[in-house]
């Protein structure tokens, strides 16, 4: 009788699935195989916060700097030589992420006091930004190959249908999660004109496509964000908090009670990440055809900002 891996004892198919990469890969192997499919059922647990450590690892660095930081951020209690120091920790950490001194971890100060709760609760979240990055993305190819033409005749017969894969998808994740990161540092700040952090430092030490992996997320969210843009650039509501928006010195306040789209568009952007990014931004998708059914929910926005605590950056 021929041995097939569905016919392996059960604390061994257990072992296996305990060890997969990915919830992706968890879905392939319980959709190929009805053994597995059995032994996930009876150990669902077991096997979810095994397999939640795998998913997150090549982009634990990330992840766990925003899980630590993020509320800091949020309420602009961190300093700015703070935040130059988690530059540096993190440059180090991906030039040397394993490396260990005297018997302990380089980089100690990113493993203690870290809500794992949170560090789960915020890959969820990112993973359903992924997805609406592609689901959105090939949406957009699909549009633009079907109304091309081959010789004449309309090229219908080249639109893709393939979604990515799961190396594709791990790097898409992994921009995203760099685009958060770098979007909580550089966030236009109430303490100042210091929101323009050396950023070069960070994309220097990442490969080029890597690089424009985030790009290409940063693009993605400028385009879905321009509609509210357009829409609340004339409103009077939105001048006044454009204007009382900057609460620094003076040379950072607008000039003007009419905001340039430019600077409306980056600064809804910014507020926008700050509060919505990444459990609240399937909204924004949803809505951006509408952008008026959102008026309500970007003063609210406003609001939060205004009312955060103000924290001497020095």
């Amino acid at each position: 009788m021929v041995e097939t891996i569905n016919s392996l004892p059960n604390d061994i198919k257990l072992l296996i699935l305990t060890y997969l990469p990915s919830f992706d890969s968890l879905l392939s192997l319980l959709l190929s195989s009805r053994a597995f499919l059995r032994v996930y059922n009876v150990y669902k647990s077991t096997i979810t916060q095994a397999i939640c450590p795998n998913e997150i690892e090549p982009f634990k660095l990330e992840a766990f700097i925003i899980a630590r930081n993020v509320e800091r951020f949020a309420w602009q209690k961190i300093k700015k030589a703070e935040v130059s120091g988690l530059i540096q920790t993190y440059i180090l950490g991906l030039k040397e992420p394993d490396v260990e001194e005297d018997g302990h971890p380089l980089h100690p100060d990113l493993e203690p006091s870290i809500d794992w709760a949170k560090v789960v609760e915020n890959h969820k979240a990112v993973r359903v930004v992924a997805a609406l990055f592609i689901k959105n993305e090939m949406a957009r190819i699909q549009e633009f190959m079907s109304g091309q033409e081959l010789e004449g005749k309309p090229n219908k017969g080249a639109v893709p249908t393939k979604m990515a894969t799961d190396a594709e998808r791990e790097r898409i994740i992994r921009a995203i999660y760099r685009f958060w990161m770098l979007a909580m540092m550089c966030q236009r700040r109430t303490d100042g004109v210091w929101y323009a952090i050396p950023q070069m430092l960070v994309f220097e030490n990442w490969p080029f496509w890597d690089l424009m992996a985030v790009k290409a997320i940063s693009d993605f969210w400028f385009d879905v964000l321009l509609p509210y843009a357009v829409h609340f650039r004339d409103l009077e509501w939105t001048a006044i908090e454009y204007s009382t928006f900057f609460a620094g010195p003076p040379v950072c306040r607008p000039q003007t009670t009419r905001p340039s789209l430019v600077g409306l568009l980056e600064t809804q952007v910014s507020l926008i990440i700050w509060k919505e990014f990444p459990a609240h931004m399937s909204q924004w998708v949803n809505n951006r055809s509408d952008p008026g059914s959102m008026e309500e929910h970007l003063k609210y926005v406003y609001e939060c900002k205004r009312r955060a605590p103000f924290q001497n950056p020095h």
